[in-house]
């Protein structure tokens, strides 16, 4: 979906415990508030469509598109991340988040400051005993090759270009895996790819490159088979 400019949102760190799916789960199903509400970094409709693992589209109700952005607005406000879009359009980002079921989110953030080239990485624990391991925090500069090497594989599989993809099967579920949602903003269009651990194949396969190109560049010690 590509959206339009809007207004902005201010940045808010929320103290979470150990468990972060549970918190995550919790403040997004429940009428419970924590000490502040949290708004969300995620535009309105942005995910109301989201993608199985081949890559074939489904069409979530706005119930459904609002419980996403809610889940990825708590991990993002966990990570000190602030919305990507409304942005300047001289401004181009993208913003990889991982969300699996058995340990701790991640995000990684690129982004073009006119010839200066920056990612950002922060990790909510490790990937196998991530209850017990710091976060951690990546930031260096990427070079004009590094981004354009990003630039090719989004268009391995038509990042920005508006195409029409098949639909899933109604009423078919997914208990365990992964949410990946990589989102972009280039010349004040934001758009967002949310899709449930992609195949290797495929255009999935492409997307999945995409983003462990972004977790490559990192440094982050996740070996890529981790990834689920």
């Amino acid at each position: 979906m590509t959206v339009l400019l809007g207004s902005c949102v201010s940045r808010q760190v929320v103290p979470w415990g150990a468990d972060y799916d549970g918190a995550f789960w919790q403040y997004c199903t429940s009428k419970v508030e924590w000490p502040l509400p949290l708004p969300s970094l995620i535009p309105e409709g942005a995910l109301a469509v989201s993608f199985k693992e081949d890559l074939v589209a489904e069409r979530s109700d706005t119930q459904a598109d609002r419980h996403a952005r809610c889940v990825f607005s708590t991990i993002l406000h966990t990570l000190g991340e602030r919305a990507l879009w409304p942005s300047g359009l001289e401004s181009e980002v993208y913003r990889f988040t991982w969300s699996p079921s058995f340990s701790a989110p991640l995000m990684i953030r690129v982004e073009r400051r006119g010839a200066v080239y920056v990612l950002h990485a922060e990790h909510l624990g490790g990937y196998a005993s991530w209850l017990d391991a710091p976060r951690t925090r990546r930031s260096r500069l990427l070079s004009p090759s590094e981004w354009n090497e990003f630039h090719r594989k989004l268009s391995a599989f038509s990042f920005w270009p508006s195409s029409r993809r098949p639909s899933a099967p109604v009423g078919v579920e997914y208990l365990d895996g992964a949410d990946w949602l990589l989102e972009g903003v280039q010349h004040g269009r934001y758009k967002a790819y949310l899709v449930w651990s992609p195949a290797e194949r495929g255009e999935a396969g492409a997307f999945r490159e995409a983003c462990l190109y972004l977790v490559k560049l990192s440094g982050l010690a996740i070996p890529p088979a981790d990834f689920y």
